[in-house]
């Protein structure tokens, strides 16, 4: 290659590509028609030289825009129109017939152009089975084809494993239907013929044409079962089309709720779950569109996608997007008039769903209708639909003893009888899905579409749906969702807080049935809205029309920018918070003012209070204060708790202290008074960055409401969120420390793991990064207050010296030196990233059941942000803060010299393996120095200082200048 000037035009100012392949191809392919007549070239030799040329490029696998190949090539062939009229206009015997010609060629192209963008849309669909009976996947694969097959200008191929004509004649009339003959729906199979075979031996289509038109606009897969083959179709045939891959499954969190459905003990369960979750990982950042069946699995396939891209900054990540899909709803109007129930009527539940799946939650549906029947409720039954037929009569005889009462509860064994599951939906009172594990469950969908009552798991996809103000009435939503997250993993028995949620909300509809079927059928009305052509429709234009960020599907199949589930009011003062970004991390008074008076007003009193969080949260609650040894949080701020006031309406009535005991936390209410170092409208700055911007990618809790009251004399904003999961690290150290023997070793090992996810979740918000750009201006305020706090430490000189032996001119030396060092690290290396600020154990919640890390009080995150919300942070504060609040807490609650060296070693050793870029030593202890200066002024504070607490201090100061000796890090 000669020439190469240009190039400089295709990168930018930091070396990195900017320019687009399809200007090298679509030129290089035009001028072959230009200069190869000039040396003789006929012009059936030169259109065979042009598709050479494209069938050579696409064997590497380069996948071009056709429509920016069309627009190129349109340009030059004006360029050529152009320079033959001028070269006609100047010479006396200028050739018409050039000009002519010219034209005509334009003409040409351009109408190319035209028939292309009027052409049908070609989907090829890869599958390892389809069809009704099949289990789920088959069954949505089925009615996403078909709706995909309905739309105007669309044709659909369908590959799979099978045979191709009973497929095509039962389930897709209006599909082509290839594939690879086989007696079992195998995706492996798929893959094989992916890899070794060629798309003409299975009537699939060969490569593009020489003007740049691909067989198939859209490729299909689905999860782990045909993901890689559709993937590998895509490579290897069809490089042009994109590729959309749709997660059906979450298996790390099945194997929360449900290890032994995939293996016989918890360790092979989770060691198959991971397998499974690791093939999603591995072909997902392959995707051009990641499709997730409703808003669970959107944020599954975002965090599989992660992982599988984890080497990579995010910031300068180029995956794929991320579309919300809803399974449609088969809308079946039912003319029977609503009529009160009459007392001696019975009241039959349903459950239908694979029995044999503990995560379908059919013990806890048993105990609550059983719970129900104790109570005193005459005439209730359940039938369970989904048994092996193998099974049915032991467990039957199994449930019939353990309850006592003949008929109560009814076993039916599975039907892959579409009319039979419709009728046994008809037939019922209130159908229930209380799995503590769902995907999506498109039971909702099916009995939604019925117009039958209806109640849902809240953490599952459809209860997340349901609750979504902007596509659900909220008073339709609050109708169907159990809200009982907070009870997994309880074992089902009568006495169990999660039967007991369920037994309420199920007797709630049995005496309210009126108003359940008026819910129901105005649900049906909304779900209308919600068909399978509408869902194709969405998945279609997410993938092929619309280009920049990620989608949810609404109402008749139409798009909307993905934002997390929050009220209108919540979003608002999240977008009005960004306004006091600025370069140093600092809101002006003015502006920061202006957020909190935009925010709802609370009058100032306790019951106030009480009725705004109660109101926001559908329900009567009462708040209580944070109690312990910190009753206003590590920040200062009062923090309540609101509290269930559940009891059963069918139970005796307990009194109010008994009842105030029992109720569950539902949600954490911090107030941010006017004085605070970080107020709300920097939590509310960070909160909308953390939610919008990072898409899932780092767990924290959703606030729920907010507002502004009086508090103290003073202006306070609140916000209400949702209860993190688990508990905080500070909690297990606690604990920790007052345990012994086995039982202490226990815990050092769950203490070990969480605080392993800690430093995951860090080096995942710290992927967040911008490599080249410094980080001095967010350091500028930690190289002045280091020798600030050595320097206010100099009126206790003699004390440090002869207590400590710290000399403090010394020390104002050696924090001088690491001062230097630092500026040249970050100098020679410079990086920004988003940063928490505060990562002290007391800010990470780990749920030692499922793994989950949320990290609260993000208020200082704010910090790290520039005036347009990009990262301007440093890691090491993170990293240095967190390594020495882990030693002062640890030394704080007896944790012992070893475990406080075991969970340092183990946090750096995590953040290390998962972290895309590198520390700088030097910064890492001066910010550990910084923290840890902090505490030894404390400790010198007051009328008495004590002698341990202050030798404490210092010894962790010294520790913090030997950070990371071992050179973990290096």
């Amino acid at each position: 290659m000669i020439d190469y000037g240009g190039v400089r035009l295709s990168i930018d100012e930091s070396g990195k590509p900017t320019g687009l392949a399809e200007m090298d191809t679509a030129g290089f392919y035009e001028r072959l028609r230009k200069y190869a007549p000039s040396f003789g070239v006929s012009d059936d030799d030169v259109t065979s030289l042009q598709e050479t040329f494209w069938t050579a490029y696409h064997e590497h696998n380069m996948s071009l825009d056709p429509d920016i190949v069309r627009l190129v090539r349109l340009r030059i062939q004006m360029s050529r129109l152009w320079s033959a009229v001028d070269k006609f206009n100047q010479s006396q015997d200028g050739n018409q017939a050039v000009v002519e010609g010219e034209f005509q060629r334009l003409r040409s192209i351009a109408e190319l152009l035209r028939d292309q963008g009027a052409r049908k849309r070609n989907i090829l669909v890869v599958s390892n089975a389809s069809g009704c009976g099949k289990g789920g996947i088959p069954f949505l694969n089925q009615e996403l084809v078909n709706g995909l097959a309905g739309l105007n200008g669309v044709s659909v191929t369908l590959f799979l494993v099978g045979d191709n004509n009973s497929v095509s004649q039962t389930h897709h009339a209006n599909v082509t239907v290839v594939g690879l003959p086989g007696s079992e729906a195998i995706g492996e199979l798929l893959y094989y013929m992916a890899k070794v075979h060629q798309p003409e031996e299975f009537g699939l289509p060969t490569h593009r044409d020489a003007n740049c038109r691909s067989p198939f606009d859209l490729i299909i897969g689905h999860s782990r079962y045909s993901s890689a083959a559709a993937a590998l179709v895509r490579d290897r045939f069809y490089p042009a089309a994109k590729l959309a891959l749709i997660t059906h499954t979450s298996p790390l969190r099945k194997a929360d709720a449900a290890w032994a459905w995939y293996g016989g003990s918890r360790q092979q369960g989770y060691e198959e779950a991971t397998r499974l979750a690791m093939l999603d990982e591995r072909i997902l950042p392959k995707a051009d569109l990641a499709v997730g069946v409703g808003p669970v699995l959107t944020n599954e396939a975002r965090e599989r996608e992660w992982v599988g891209q984890l080497t990579r900054p995010r910031w300068s990540l180029t995956g794929p997007r991320f579309h919300e899909l809803i399974p449609g709803a088969h809308i079946v109007k039912d003319d029977k008039d609503i009529r009160a129930r009459r007392p001696d009527d019975p009241f039959k539940v349903l459950l239908a769903g694979r029995a044999d799946d503990p995560a379908k939650g059919v013990d806890d549906a048993i105990h609550a209708v059983w719970k129900l029947a104790e109570s005193g409720v005459e005439n209730i039954t359940i039938d369970i639909l989904g048994v092996p037929i193998g099974e049915v009569e032991k467990r039957q005889e199994e449930v019939d003893q353990m309850t006592g009462i003949p008929a109560l509860v009814r076993f039916h064994p599975f039907s892959n009888d579409q009319h039979v599951v419709r009728r046994s939906y008809q037939a019922a009172d209130l159908v229930v899905m209380p799995s503590t594990h769902e995907g999506f469950g498109m039971i909702f969908t099916e009995v939604a579409g019925l117009g039958i009552p209806i109640l849902v798991t809240e953490d599952s996809g459809a209860g997340q749906f349901a609750l979504d103000r902007s596509r659900i009435p909220a008073e339709l939503g609050d109708a169907v969702v159990v809200m009982d997250e907070k009870a997994y993993g309880i074992p089902a028995s009568i006495k169990s807080s999660r039967v007991g949620l369920w037994a309420d909300r199920i007797n709630q509809v049995r005496q309210n049935p009126i108003q359940a079927v008026r819910n129901a059928r105005e649900l049906q009305n909304v779900m209308r809205g919600y068909s399978w052509a509408h869902a194709a429709e969405a998945l279609l234009d997410a993938a092929m029309e619309h280009h920049e960020g990620d989608t949810v599907q609404t109402a008749h199949g139409s798009l909307l920018p993905y934002r997390p589930l929050l009220s209108p009011e919540v979003d608002a003062s999240l977008r009005c918070a960004t306004t006091i970004r600025n370069h140093n991390g600092v809101p002006e008074r003015e502006q920061a003012a202006a957020v909190v008076k935009s925010l709802p007003e609370i009058a100032p009193s306790l019951n106030a209070l009480n009725e705004f969080v109660s109101k926001a949260l559908g329900h009567q609650v009462i708040l209580r204060p944070l109690d312990g040894p910190h009753v206003k949080g590590f920040s200062g701020a009062p923090v309540f708790f609101a509290h269930s006031t559940f009891t059963h309406s069918y139970q005796a009535r307990q009194t109010d202290a008994a009842i105030l005991s029992q109720g569950e936390e539902l949600a954490v209410i911090k107030l941010f008074p006017a004085g605070l170092d970080n107020g709300i409208a920097e939590e509310l700055s960070s909160l909308e960055w953390l939610l919008h911007q990072t898409k899932g990618d780092i767990n924290t809790p959703t606030p729920i409401a907010v507002g502004r009251t009086t508090w103290d004399e003073k202006e306070t904003g609140v916000v209400t969120y949702r209860v993190a999961q688990g508990v905080s690290l500070y909690q297990l150290m606690a604990r920790l420390g007052l345990l012994d023997g086995p039982e202490r070793d226990d815990s050092v090992t769950v203490l070990k793991r969480g605080v392993i996810e800690a430093a995951k979740t860090l080096a995942k918000l710290h992927s967040y990064a911008v490599q080249g750009r410094s980080s001095e201006g967010y350091l500028e305020w930690y190289y002045d207050a280091a020798p600030g706090r050595v320097n206010r430490l100099r009126s206790h000189a003699g004390i440090l010296l002869e207590q400590t032996g710290i000399d403090v001119d010394k020390l104002d030396e050696k924090v001088h030196t690491l001062i230097a060092q630092s500026r040249q690290e970050i100098y020679r290396h410079p990086q920004a990233a988003v940063v928490h600020g505060d990562a002290h154990p007391g800010n990470f919640f780990f749920d030692p059941r499922s793994g989950r890390t949320t990290v609260i009080d993000v208020t200082t995150l704010h910090c790290s942000l520039d005036e347009n919300g990009n990262p301007a942070g440093t890691p090491e504060r993170d990293v240095g803060h967190f390594l020495h609040m882990l030693r002062r807490t640890g030394e704080q609650l007896n944790m012992r010299e070893k475990e406080m060296d075991e969970c340092s070693r183990a946090f750096l050793t995590a953040y290390k393996g998962t972290a895309s870029g590198k520390l700088g030593i030097h910064t890492l202890r001066l910010l550990g120095v910084c923290s840890a200066l902090s505490f030894v002024g404390h400790a010198l504070q007051g009328p008495s200082i004590n002698g341990q607490i202050l030798k404490q201090q210092a010894k962790i100061l010294d520790d913090m200048f030997c950070l990371d000796q071992s050179g973990l890090l290096g």
